[in-house]
């Protein structure tokens, strides 16, 4: 038994996300940011008109800023409410991992339990996060209010003068 997860850097970390919650990897991007947004909120990615929020998870964990390079990106994942994306430096990969290879975490060795497991690979431990967990439900439900609001803003931009 295997679990599928991209693998990716940020802040000279090493992370992983289970495959099955990323709906996909763009290249790095322009983002519009709005007023009063919550610092973890980078701003949004207009996505085939979509409104899709892209946090700044070096900001969350209080990580080193990373400087943004020529592999860095957008890592946009499908979670409960929305799809919401995050930068990072690098996508390194994408594969199966061996049941045996991904090591249970403690909930209560990570902050809101994000990290769910460490996996191993060739000599260097990635930490898999939960999507579901990442963010506080405050936080979640702050983030979708300015989705909204960025929405609108798009719809109302791709609407004909009258």
């Amino acid at each position: 038994m295997s679990r599928f997860c991209i693998f990716f850097s940020l802040s000279g970390r090493a992370l992983a996300i289970p495959g099955e919650h990323v709906r996909e990897i763009v290249p790095m991007a322009d983002v519009s940011t709005a007023p009063a947004m919550p610092g973890i909120l980078e701003g949004f990615l207009n996505l085939g008109g979509a409104a899709i929020p892209v946090m700044r998870l070096d900001r969350l964990f209080d990580w080193p800023e990373p400087a943004r390079r020529m592999y860095s990106c957008v890592i946009i994942m499908e979670t409960r409410e929305a799809p919401l994306g995050f930068f990072a430096d690098e996508a390194m990969a994408a594969r199966p991992v061996p049941s045996g290879d991904i090591l249970p975490c403690p909930q209560s060795q990570t902050f809101n339990g994000c990290v769910e497991a460490d996996i191993d690979i060739d000599g260097r431990r990635f930490h898999l996060l939960s999507p579901a967990r990442v963010l506080l439900e405050q936080e979640s439900r702050r983030i979708a209010e300015f989705q909204v609001m960025e929405q609108k803003r798009l719809n109302d931009l791709a609407k004909p003068r009258a």
